[in-house]
């Protein structure tokens, strides 16, 4: 369905600027050939839709890129170094930020990557980006998560849920929280807390800023990052090696 509607566009938008152009240089009659010679060579040679499709494909994500990237620098304060639980070795040398929903397959499947990251390199800080977009079941496991900071329970919280493969009830989350050992009573009541709606708040407001439409996303950068650094943002799930590239050039740029 959305194939069809890039090509669609494609189609149309060849159609439109031909007739645009037409529009002060040829008669009605010329036109009305210009557009069927157009479209006998799309039909004849479809790979020019491809090559449009993937040319706009590629333009795009290069503006987002651009986009990303700039409101990066410009919220670098809030993103690295702003009030998200973090993992943080004694010497960090890279920042890698991770915008997430627990209930977001990809993000469920980058986390053992990422345990694999920290294991390769004992110099990587992790941010960790709370974005419950999903449904709220998401909302009431990140409220949970955060709210596990309050009794220092958030990292073995966050895996727990990582790693749960049903669906997030109320009472899965509960009983995920009694089994890493956090007070479940007192849980609920930090999940109100305003420290961790305002959390919340602040990364659905970074995410609209950077333009982030899905997790998991990437932030990956030199540590400390300030707005004179190059950062790397990557959006959706990818590989271990992939990431591993772009911590490895953000340590060269942070010697």
């Amino acid at each position: 369905m959305i194939k069809n509607k890039i090509i669609s566009f494609v189609f149309v938008s060849i159609l439109t600027a031909t007739s645009c152009y037409a529009e002060s240089t040829f008669s009605e009659e010329q036109k009305n050939d210009i557009e069927k010679i157009v479209h006998g060579y799309i039909v004849a040679h479809p790979e020019v839709v491809k090559e449009a499709i993937i040319a706009l494909q590629t333009q795009e994500e290069k503006t987002l890129q651009e986009q990303a990237k700039s409101a990066i620098s410009t919220h670098s304060e809030e993103i690295f170094n702003g009030q998200s639980p973090s993992l943080e070795p004694k010497q960090p040398a890279v920042t890698v930020v991770e915008f997430f929903d627990y209930q977001c397959p990809h993000c469920k499947r980058m986390e053992s990557r990422l345990e694999a990251l920290l294991t390769q390199n004992k110099d990587l800080r992790i941010v960790y980006k709370e974005l419950p977009i999903l449904n709220p079941h998401s909302v009431m496991a990140a409220q949970a998560a955060l709210a596990a900071r309050k009794q220092d329970k958030y990292l073995p919280f966050h895996r727990k849920l990582m790693a749960m493969d049903q669906e997030l009830t109320q009472e899965n989350i509960m009983a995920a929280a009694k089994e890493v050992g956090l007070d479940v009573d007192q849980l609920k009541k930090d999940m109100a807390s305003p420290e961790v709606a305002n959390e919340i708040k602040a990364n659905y407001k970074i995410a609209q800023a950077i333009g982030i439409r899905g997790t998991p996303v990437f932030i990956v950068a030199p540590h400390p990052m300030n707005k004179n650094k190059e950062s790397e943002f990557v959006s959706g799930e990818t590989n271990q090696d992939a990431l591993q590239s772009l911590i490895d050039k953000a340590k060269a740029t942070s010697k």
